[in-house]
């Protein structure tokens, strides 16, 4: 009787460890599968375009604007200082 629930302890430890690891392979797999469409941008093409709320906020205070970001809103103006 002692021998079956240690072997019945057994299975359950390596049915744990077995689906633990088999969640982690899938969770990469979806993960890469979703984003594997997506193209690889970098950051200096994103960066090119101003984002709208910037230009909205130029729109909005155009004195304050100016003195914090003279030249409105651009690329040079948003880059970090």
């Amino acid at each position: 009787m002692e021998h079956q629930i240690e072997r019945f302890q057994f299975i359950f430890l390596v049915a744990g460890v077995g689906f633990f690891v088999l969640a982690f392979v899938v969770s990469g797999v979806v993960t890469v599968n979703a984003v594997s469409d997506v193209p690889y941008t970098s950051l200096d093409e994103i960066a090119e375009e101003v984002s709208p709320y910037f230009t909205a906020l130029s729109r909005q205070y155009p004195e304050q604007f100016n003195t914090y970001f003279p030249g409105g809103p651009n690329r040079k103006t948003t880059e970090k200082r």
